[in-house]
Protein backbone atom coordinates (compact mmCIF):
# COMPACT_ATOMS: atom_id res chain seq x y z
CA UNK A 1 0.00 0.00 0.00
CA UNK A 2 1.38 3.39 -1.00
CA UNK A 3 1.82 6.46 1.18
CA UNK A 4 -1.57 7.89 0.28
CA UNK A 5 -3.30 4.57 1.03
CA UNK A 6 -1.71 4.38 4.48
CA UNK A 7 -2.69 7.98 5.16
CA UNK A 8 -6.32 7.23 4.27
CA UNK A 9 -6.37 4.16 6.54
CA UNK A 10 -4.92 6.07 9.49
CA UNK A 11 -7.34 8.93 8.90
CA UNK A 12 -10.25 6.49 8.88
CA UNK A 13 -9.04 4.74 12.04
CA UNK A 14 -8.47 7.88 14.10
CA UNK A 15 -11.02 10.40 12.80
CA UNK A 16 -14.12 8.47 11.75
CA UNK A 17 -15.03 6.89 15.15
CA UNK A 18 -14.99 10.22 17.06
CA UNK A 19 -17.04 11.84 14.31
CA UNK A 20 -19.66 9.08 14.50
CA UNK A 21 -19.78 9.41 18.31
CA UNK A 22 -20.29 13.18 17.98
CA UNK A 23 -23.11 12.65 15.48
CA UNK A 24 -24.89 10.12 17.69
CA UNK A 25 -24.23 11.42 21.20
CA UNK A 26 -23.12 15.01 20.70
CA UNK A 27 -25.27 18.07 21.25
CA UNK A 28 -27.45 19.08 18.29
CA UNK A 29 -25.35 22.20 17.57
CA UNK A 30 -22.17 20.20 16.92
CA UNK A 31 -23.35 18.47 13.75
CA UNK A 32 -24.13 21.67 11.79
CA UNK A 33 -20.67 22.97 12.70
CA UNK A 34 -19.12 19.71 11.50
CA UNK A 35 -21.14 20.00 8.30
CA UNK A 36 -19.89 23.55 7.76
CA UNK A 37 -16.32 22.37 8.27
CA UNK A 38 -16.86 19.52 5.79
CA UNK A 39 -18.44 22.00 3.36
CA UNK A 40 -15.40 24.26 3.61
CA UNK A 41 -12.94 21.44 2.92
CA UNK A 42 -15.17 19.96 0.22
CA UNK A 43 -15.52 23.23 -1.65
CA UNK A 44 -11.81 23.97 -1.32
CA UNK A 45 -10.91 20.59 -2.80
CA UNK A 46 -13.60 20.87 -5.48
CA UNK A 47 -12.32 24.24 -6.68
CA UNK A 48 -8.70 23.04 -6.60
CA UNK A 49 -9.69 20.21 -8.94
CA UNK A 50 -12.34 21.87 -11.11
CA UNK A 51 -10.94 25.40 -11.39
CA UNK A 52 -7.17 25.05 -11.06
CA UNK A 53 -6.43 28.32 -12.87
CA UNK A 54 -8.99 30.52 -11.13
CA UNK A 55 -7.86 33.33 -8.89
CA UNK A 56 -8.12 33.46 -5.12
CA UNK A 57 -11.06 35.90 -5.26
CA UNK A 58 -13.20 33.42 -7.18
CA UNK A 59 -12.34 30.59 -4.79
CA UNK A 60 -12.90 32.63 -1.66
CA UNK A 61 -16.23 33.92 -2.94
CA UNK A 62 -17.32 30.41 -3.99
CA UNK A 63 -16.34 28.91 -0.64
CA UNK A 64 -17.90 31.80 1.31
CA UNK A 65 -21.19 31.66 -0.57
CA UNK A 66 -21.22 27.87 -0.26
CA UNK A 67 -20.78 28.13 3.52
CA UNK A 68 -23.57 30.71 3.75
CA UNK A 69 -25.80 28.50 1.60
CA UNK A 70 -25.07 25.47 3.78
CA UNK A 71 -25.67 27.41 7.01
CA UNK A 72 -28.95 28.83 5.72
CA UNK A 73 -30.07 25.33 4.75
CA UNK A 74 -29.19 23.92 8.17
CA UNK A 75 -30.61 26.77 10.28
CA UNK A 76 -33.05 28.65 8.02
CA UNK A 77 -36.39 28.06 6.40
CA UNK A 78 -37.29 27.31 2.78
CA UNK A 79 -38.59 30.85 2.18
CA UNK A 80 -35.11 32.33 1.80
CA UNK A 81 -33.96 29.85 -0.87
CA UNK A 82 -35.16 31.60 -4.05
CA UNK A 83 -33.92 35.09 -3.03
CA UNK A 84 -30.55 33.70 -1.95
CA UNK A 85 -30.13 31.73 -5.19
CA UNK A 86 -30.89 34.91 -7.16
CA UNK A 87 -28.35 36.82 -5.03
CA UNK A 88 -25.84 34.01 -5.53
CA UNK A 89 -26.23 34.05 -9.29
CA UNK A 90 -25.99 37.85 -9.38
CA UNK A 91 -22.78 37.92 -7.30
CA UNK A 92 -21.12 35.20 -9.35
CA UNK A 93 -22.19 36.75 -12.66
CA UNK A 94 -20.76 40.14 -11.75
CA UNK A 95 -17.56 38.61 -10.40
CA UNK A 96 -16.86 36.48 -13.46
CA UNK A 97 -17.85 39.18 -15.94
CA UNK A 98 -15.34 41.52 -14.31
CA UNK A 99 -12.50 39.01 -13.91
CA UNK A 100 -12.77 36.93 -17.12
CA UNK A 101 -11.21 37.82 -20.43
CA UNK A 102 -13.59 35.97 -22.76
CA UNK A 103 -17.22 34.89 -22.59
CA UNK A 104 -16.62 31.14 -22.92
CA UNK A 105 -14.41 31.01 -19.82
CA UNK A 106 -16.86 33.25 -17.96
CA UNK A 107 -19.77 30.90 -18.51
CA UNK A 108 -17.69 27.80 -17.75
CA UNK A 109 -16.23 29.24 -14.51
CA UNK A 110 -19.60 30.57 -13.41
CA UNK A 111 -21.25 27.21 -14.01
CA UNK A 112 -18.55 25.23 -12.20
CA UNK A 113 -18.56 27.61 -9.24
CA UNK A 114 -22.35 27.56 -8.96
CA UNK A 115 -22.39 23.78 -9.31
CA UNK A 116 -19.88 23.42 -6.46
CA UNK A 117 -21.92 25.67 -4.18
CA UNK A 118 -25.16 23.83 -4.85
CA UNK A 119 -23.71 20.32 -5.04
CA UNK A 120 -21.56 20.50 -1.91
CA UNK A 121 -23.22 23.25 0.16
CA UNK A 122 -26.80 22.15 -0.49
CA UNK A 123 -26.33 18.40 -0.21
CA UNK A 124 -24.02 18.33 2.83
CA UNK A 125 -26.36 20.59 4.77
CA UNK A 126 -29.00 17.88 4.58
CA UNK A 127 -27.01 15.75 7.04
CA UNK A 128 -27.98 18.28 9.74
CA UNK A 129 -31.59 18.27 8.61
CA UNK A 130 -31.75 14.47 8.56
CA UNK A 131 -30.39 14.23 12.11
CA UNK A 132 -33.23 16.40 13.40
CA UNK A 133 -36.05 14.19 12.13
CA UNK A 134 -37.34 11.27 14.24
CA UNK A 135 -34.90 8.37 13.88
CA UNK A 136 -32.49 10.65 12.04
CA UNK A 137 -29.47 9.97 14.25
CA UNK A 138 -29.23 6.46 12.82
CA UNK A 139 -29.46 7.79 9.25
CA UNK A 140 -26.91 10.58 9.82
CA UNK A 141 -24.34 8.28 11.39
CA UNK A 142 -24.50 5.53 8.77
Amino acid sequence: MGGIGKKKVWTAVFFVPPIIVLIIAGPPAVLPLMVLLATYFGLREFYNLALPHSGPVERVLGIGLGLIFSALMAFGTAGWMAPFLAFLLLCLSVLFMVTSEDLSSTILNLGVTLFGIVYIGFLLSHVSLIRNIPGGKAWASS
